[in-house]
C-alpha cells in the first residue's frame, strides 16, 4: 500500500517543529557587579538651544563671541543655561548640578562627586555638546579668556568685579566683562579698578529694582557671579570666590578663570575633581 505524499510531508513538519521546540534559549549571562559603569551615561538630547546675549567679546585676532544668558546647569535631568546671569545653586543637589568636575567620557560632563582626581582623568568632552551633536556652544580655552581679559583694545578698562543687588535686597558678588564696543548707559557707572580685599566686591553694584542692571545687561554686559567651588557634596567660598572652567588647549588644560574681589586670572591650583562652574559661548559668525 502506497503511502500519499502529502502524509510525507505532515510527518517531517512534525518531525521539524518537535527539533526545533526542543532546543535550549540561548545563555543569559548575568551582569557582573564589578564591571558594571557606577554612573549611567547622560545621551545629550537634540533640542533647541537657548539664545546667546547681545555684546560682541574679542576672544582673539579677528574673531568675536557671544556670551550665554547664565551658567550652564542640569535640573530634573534637562540640561539649561541658568535663567538669569546672576543664578547659581549654593548648595549639592543630586537633581540640580551647576559645578562640574573636569568632563571626560566617564564622568558626564564632571557630574562626579569623587574627590580623587585619577577619576576625571581621559578625553575631554566638550560641554556644550549637552545640547546636541550640532550645538554651536562652546567654551572658552584659557588663551581666549587671556585675550578678552588682557589683549584685546581697551581690555583693562572693559573688565572688573563688582555686585548685583536682588530684589530682595541680597547681594551677589561677581565679575563684570564688557563688550568690545561699550557704551556706558545713562545713569550708570563703571569703574574698572579692583578691590583690595577677597571679600571686596564694591567697586561696581548694580541693582534689579531700579533697572540699572537691566540697562547694564541691555548694554551687552555679561556678569560671572562669585559661586566658589565643589568638592565632593560641599559648595565653598560662595560670594568670595569665583571659579571658571577652561576647555583644554596645548598650552592649558585643567586650568580655569578664577577672580576674587582682588584679582582676575587663570590658575588650575585645584585639580580636576573640584567642581567649577561653566559658561558657554557662541562664535559671531
Amino acid at each position: 500500500m502506497k503511502t500519499h505524499p502529502i502524509f510525507h510531508i505532515v510527518a517531517l513538519a512534525f518531525t521539524l517543529f518537535a527539533f526545533i521546540s526542543c532546543q535550549k534559549e540561548p545563555a543569559i549571562h548575568p551582569i557582573t557587579p564589578d564591571t558594571t559603569p557606577t554612573i549611567d551615561t547622560i545621551v545629550p538630547p537634540d533640542i533647541d538651544t537657548p539664545e546667546a546675549l547681545s555684546g560682541l567679546f574679542s576672544v582673539a585676532d579677528n574673531r568675536q563671541v557671544r556670551f550665554a544668558q547664565g551658567n550652564l546647569q542640569y535640573v530634573n535631568g534637562q540640561w539649561r543655561m541658568a535663567d538669569q546671569q546672576y543664578d547659581f545653586l549654593s548648595t549639592y543637589s543630586a537633581d540640580a548640578w551647576d559645578h562640574f568636575g573636569w568632563s571626560t567620557t566617564t564622568t558626564n560632563f564632571g557630574m562626579l562627586t569623587s574627590h580623587l582626581d585619577e577619576n576625571y582623568q581621559g578625553e575631554y568632552v566638550e560641554w556644550g555638546s549637552v545640547f546636541g551633536a550640532n550645538s554651536p556652544w562652546r567654551t572658552l580655552t584659557l588663551d581666549e579668556w587671556y585675550y578678552l581679559r588682557y589683549y584685546r583694545p581697551n581690555a583693562y578698562s572693559l573688565c572688573a568685579t563688582g555686585s548685583i543687588r536682588l530684589a530682595n535686597g541680597s547681594f551677589v558678588a561677581g565679575c563684570f566683562f564688557l563688550p568690545d564696543n561699550w557704551t556706558l548707559p545713562e545713569g550708570c557707572t563703571f569703574n574698572a579698578a579692583l578691590g583690595t580685599l577677597h571679600t571686596d566686591y564694591s567697586c561696581n553694584t548694580y541693582s534689579v529694582s531700579d533697572g540699572s542692571w537691566a540697562a547694564m545687561q541691555a548694554a551687552g554686559a555679561v556678569f560671572l557671579p562669585a559661586a566658589g567651588c565643589r568638592n565632593g557634596y560641599g559648595i565653598s567660598q560662595v560670594g568670595t570666590h569665583g571659579r571658571y572652567w577652561t576647555a583644554p588647549s596645548p598650552a592649558y588644560s585643567h586650568y580655569y578663570l578664577y577672580f576674587t574681589g582682588r584679582s582676575i586670572d587663570g590658575t588650575n591650583n585645584y585639580g580636576p575633581s573640584y567642581g567649577n562652574c561653566v559658561r558657554l559661548v557662541v562664535d559671531n559668525l
